[in-house]
Formats: C-alpha cells, sequence, structure tokens
C-alpha cells in the first residue's frame, strides 16, 4: 500500500535552504529521497511517535516530522530539520 507525500510549503522551503547551504549537496539530496521513499511505503511503523505532534523520523543529516492522513493514505511533512551527521 502506498501513500502520498506531501512536504508542507514551509517544509518545501526549509529544504531548498538546506541543499542550498549545504557543503555536501548530494547527502541531503539523498536523504531527502529516502525520506520520501519511506514514507510512501510505511509511515506508520517507521520513526518514533511525539502524541499529538504526529512522527519523527531520522534520515541523517535531516530529521521530519509528519502526520498521517490513514483514510486517504497521504503523510504530510510537517517540520524539516537538519540534525547532522
Amino acid at each position: 500500500m502506498t501513500y502520498r507525500v506531501l512536504w508542507r510549503d514551509g517544509v518545501a522551503n526549509a529544504l531548498l535552504v538546506q541543499m542550498i547551504r549545504a557543503a555536501n549537496k548530494p547527502s541531503i539530496f539523498s536523504s531527502a529521497r529516502e525520506i520520501e521513499r519511506l514514507l510512501s511505503q510505511t509511515p506508520g511503523s517507521i520513526g518514533e511517535s511525539r502524541g499529538s505532534l504526529g512522527r519523527i523520523l531520522y534520515v541523517r543529516p535531516l530529521a521530519v516530522v509528519y502526520k498521517i492522513d490513514e483514510p486517504n493514505k497521504i503523510v504530510y511533512v510537517e517540520r524539516l530539520q537538519w540534525v547532522g551527521v
């Protein structure tokens, strides 16, 4: 079962900023692609629960906070943060 992954506008912009600023741009790009892949497949069984805030997933050097809309099979990426390697 696949889920549609939607990056909120502010989060998409934050990802772009991280890619522009990064010394290792391929690492950021690779991390973002892996986040997208994981969230599209099994979002409820990966990451860690953060209660009403959703879930958090670390794919270094990035971390994302996301919420799952199970009935519609959509994952909303709410926040992105650079956490280092």
